[in-house]
């Protein structure tokens, strides 16, 4: 049975998913507000002509919102902002990468879904 995923429910989900008591800080509140802009945009802006360029980016954002999603479960209160963010930012392109349980050493497979910018 096939699920359809609107773009309303995805970004509801995932903020739903981030522990906001634990991330009331305006720093972290614009970074998500930025992923979610970047996200819209890249959604409706969406062509043939720039499918190619656009998609991994997608990806990304995507990677990105979910890793916040991950830390938000467990206490980092005594990690600044800024290190989380850090950590975000260095790992996204890898994130789908582990979690098909690939080695990070090894060559990308010619997917999209590893070869995020």
């Amino acid at each position: 049975m096939e699920t359809s995923l609107k773009k309303d429910e995805y970004m509801l989900e995932l903020q739903k998913s981030m522990s906001q008591d634990k991330w009331e800080t305006e720093e972290l509140n614009e970074y998500l507000t930025q992923q979610f802009e970047q996200l819209n945009k890249l959604i409706s802006t969406i062509s043939p002509d720039n499918f190619w360029g656009n998609l991994p980016k997608i990806i990304g954002i995507d990677a990105k919102l979910i890793l916040m999603a991950e830390i938000s479960c467990y206490d980092y209160s005594k990690l600044p902002i800024k290190e989380i963010l850090r950590l975000v930012e260095t790992d996204y392109r890898t994130y789908f990468k582990e979690l098909c349980g690939n080695d990070l050493s090894s060559n990308n497979k010619y997917s999209m879904v590893f070869n995020i910018v």
